[in-house]
């Protein structure tokens, strides 16, 4: 069983396939193998999160890949809300420059989901540390108020069982960023991944 904390909601998740799985099932894959891969799981699946946003040198977001509104409105009719997510690729300096332009990164992405119907985002900031942590606070905040009335806002964080306030987890304020999301997303590492050979979706690992 995996928990998923929320500031707005949270739910606990008994089935494997959670929002963990679709990251390693939608990242990278081509439309229609997304798609195929998500009628193979019978009805499992709820949530998607292909990846369509990334942060650039100066701070800008662009589209790592141009979202498909047919892909969309076919996961749409099945039932599975759509929320791409935002990915830093672990470049600090990028995530730095974003935030610097917290307000423009907002507006951009709540344009977005406007544009292309979509359900929601996942924040995937990785490798900031306890220096970035109000900034990035900052940046939730900002995006909460400009995404659409219910619209869905996930944010991956470190996990931090002992608490640190310093380091790559002490980038995450927990408290503070429970206040403007609806889930806060573990990133535990224990899922398979695109390519891999066994081709599934369950955890390699449960906690």
């Amino acid at each position: 069983m995996r928990r998923i904390y929320g500031g707005r909601t949270a739910a606990v998740f008994a089935a494997v396939l959670t929002a963990a799985a679709l990251f390693s099932t939608f990242k990278g894959a081509q439309a229609q193998a997304r798609l195929s891969r998500a009628e193979k799981t019978g009805g499992s699946i709820s949530i998607a999160a292909p990846d369509y946003y990334e942060t650039n040198d100066d701070g800008s977001i662009v589209y790592a890949k141009v979202p498909d509104p047919a892909l969309i409105s076919k996961m749409q009719a099945q039932g599975i809300k759509v929320t791409p997510f935002l990915s830093n690729h672990w470049n600090r300096a990028q995530a730095r420059a974003m935030l610097e332009r917290s307000g423009e990164a907002a507006a951009f992405l709540a344009a977005s989901i406007r544009k292309y119907g979509l359900d929601g985002l996942d924040i995937d900031i990785q490798n900031i540390n306890e220096d970035d942590r109000a900034a990035f606070v900052n940046f939730i905040r900002l995006l909460r108020e400009a995404m659409p009335e219910g619209t869905s806002l996930t944010v991956c964080v470190a996990a931090n069982p002992y608490g640190t306030d310093i380091g790559w987890q002490g980038g995450y304020d927990y408290a503070e960023l429970a206040k403007y999301c609806d889930h806060i997303f573990m990133m535990t590492y224990d899922e398979s991944y695109d390519g891999e050979a066994r081709e599934t979706s369950a955890p390699t690992a449960c906690e």
